[in-house]
């Protein structure tokens, strides 16, 4: 996944939910994803928490900083978080 694919948007949210302990608002983050789709983002989300994007695991701190800085981003360049 690259970082502007929408998978990567929301296999950051999902990381964000279980950082908070949100476990009921996953599913709909997932509904309208086909089943390809969502093996995806199973093996995006497994890779981001084992490895991050500097190579090192992830706590819930470095997760929260990471997407403030994509949606500020994706804010700058005119659209909305995809998730």
């Amino acid at each position: 996944m690259s970082r502007r694919d929408p998978l990567i948007t929301r296999a950051w949210a999902l990381l964000a939910l279980a950082a908070e302990h949100r476990a009921a608002d996953v599913e709909p983050l997932l509904a309208d994803l086909s089943r390809k789709d969502l093996g995806t983002l199973a093996y995006g989300v497994a890779h981001l928490a084992v490895h991050g994007p500097a190579g090192a695991p992830m706590n819930p701190d470095g997760i929260r900083r990471l997407l403030l800085t994509l949606a500020a981003e994706q804010q700058q360049e005119g659209g909305a978080p995809d998730a």
